[in-house]
């Protein structure tokens, strides 16, 4: 048998030529890039800091556990009545009002946060308001930023995007731990404003997308006549029917896509799983004056060092068709498999193993969105990812919930372990005894001419 040059197969992976690269920054796509960072940098400066004050404030894991249940509550509800109109209309616009929306969120919690005592009602619901503005905007912008890419150039965009975080996190995980520390929260909540602000006019600099051609429902002339308050029942029935209308065809797009199904619930287990191990972990660093939240913030700085050096590797080195998915399936497995040794760890391979799981989830979920998002039509794009967001979502509450409470009985590193066990298994049944269906997911390249 003979064995190909090992030049011959790396060459065989990389999927686009450097030329192809210089099409990805176009003026839409760079200011896009930018305000993505700004609202990055303003998200992660605040999460953590809001994490530590409610712990340190109440000393439980499911107080914790409940901000984050609260954040991901409205992605269960919101994306599925509001992605068919994000569907027929410019997603700029709706980009643009959410973030000031946003930025005035942060303004009177900085305000509340200034003048008045700690709150846990209080940050329960801010954190449902905000989440809630996120949770839209996260629909248009999956809806819109493929429209942005460069044909053939989807695989470096995901890439891209996926650094943004990493690059981000590894800088403010310590810095967010400081400033905990060291300055009030209300002028975190401040600066956070005034990046997001930053991020609205970044964002107005970008084209508007052409409004989508298609049948939308037109109020009845009969209504016209009448006052305001009357004709908004008639409206918000027929959107409410129109939109019941665009949902059946998104399941039936779903029914005969098993494929998405086996990815997308694998994915929801494992994200839940991880957000769960997230709170059982800073628990476990809170509660041990020997770890603490510095080296908590140490560990999240492994973990998207990580992901900044597999997305760079991604950028640079796509992964070709005919290999993705073997290289997902494998990924999954380790990651998994790490995820349930972290806390039998001493503090030095603890970060070393986050590191590698931010190495390899970042070129896994690259190779996954790049797929996904060009597998799936224009018009269904945001109707199917507001299905997908809300399994994601109840996988996230479901083990948000789980763990803050088991956190309060049972000793977190037998906790962590059987999660990650958890995961693992849901890989070999979801995963690696699909291959024909998942497969074509994964290694699915778009017609020319079709976005």
């Amino acid at each position: 048998m003979s064995v190909k040059p090992r030049a011959d197969r790396a060459k065989r992976r990389t999927a686009q030529p450097p030329s192809a690269r210089h099409k990805l920054w176009t003026r839409d796509f760079s200011f896009m890039t930018a305000s993505t960072i700004l609202a990055a940098i303003g998200g992660e400066a605040l999460n953590l800091p809001v994490s530590l004050l409610v712990f340190d404030q109440t000393g439980s894991t499911l107080d914790t556990a409940g901000v984050a249940i609260l954040g991901l509550l409205p992605d269960l509800i919101l994306p599925l009545f509001l992605a068919p109109a994000l569907d027929r209309q410019c997603k700029k616009p709706w980009l643009v009002v959410l973030n000031l929306l946003q930025s005035l969120a942060y303004l009177i919690m900085a305000l509340s946060a200034a003048f008045q005592p700690f709150s846990l009602s209080r940050y329960y619901v801010f954190t449902v308001a905000v989440a809630s503005l996120s949770s839209v905007y996260q629909v248009a912008y999956q809806a819109w930023y493929p429209d942005l890419i460069t044909p053939g150039c989807e695989q470096q965009a995901f890439s891209v995007s996926g650094l943004i975080y990493p690059s981000v996190v590894l800088i403010m995980a310590p810095l967010g731990t400081w400033l905990y520390q060291a300055v009030p929260i209300s002028r975190i909540f401040a600066l956070t404003a005034g990046l997001s602000l930053l991020s609205v006019l970044l964002e107005i600099q970008i084209r508007p997308d052409p409004r989508p051609e298609t049948n939308t429902a037109k109020t009845p002339a009969a209504y016209l006549g009448l006052p305001l308050y009357l004709q908004l029942p008639a409206i918000w029935w027929q959107l409410f029917r129109h939109n019941c209308s665009d949902f059946k065809q998104a399941l039936v797009y779903l029914r005969h896509e098993a494929g998405l199904k086996n990815i997308y619930l694998y994915m929801s287990i494992t994200n839940g799983v991880s957000n769960s191990i997230a709170v059982l972990t800073q628990a476990f660093f809170q509660s041990r004056a020997y770890l603490g939240s510095a080296r908590f913030g140490w560990l999240k700085s492994a973990e998207t060092a990580g992901r900044l050096l597999g997305g760079w590797r991604r950028y640079h080195q796509p992964v070709s068709r005919g290999w993705r998915y073997r290289f997902s399936k494998w990924i999954y497995t380790i990651y998994d498999s790490f995820d349930a040794s972290l806390l039998l760890l001493p503090f030095p391979l603890m970060l070393l193993n986050r590191f590698i799981c931010g190495y390899l989830g970042i070129s896994s979920a690259t190779v996954r969105e790049a797929a996904v998002q060009t597998y799936l039509r224009p018009d269904m794009r945001a109707k199917v990812n507001a299905l997908l967001n809300s399994i994601l979502s109840g996988g996230g509450l479901l083990f948000y919930y789980a763990g803050g409470f088991l956190g309060q009985y049972y000793d977190y590193r037998l906790l962590v372990a059987l999660l990650g066990l958890l995961t693992l298994g849901a890989n070999f049944v979801l995963i690696w005894r699909k291959p024909e269906t998942n497969g074509r997911i994964y290694e699915w390249e778009a017609p020319p001419g079709m976005r």
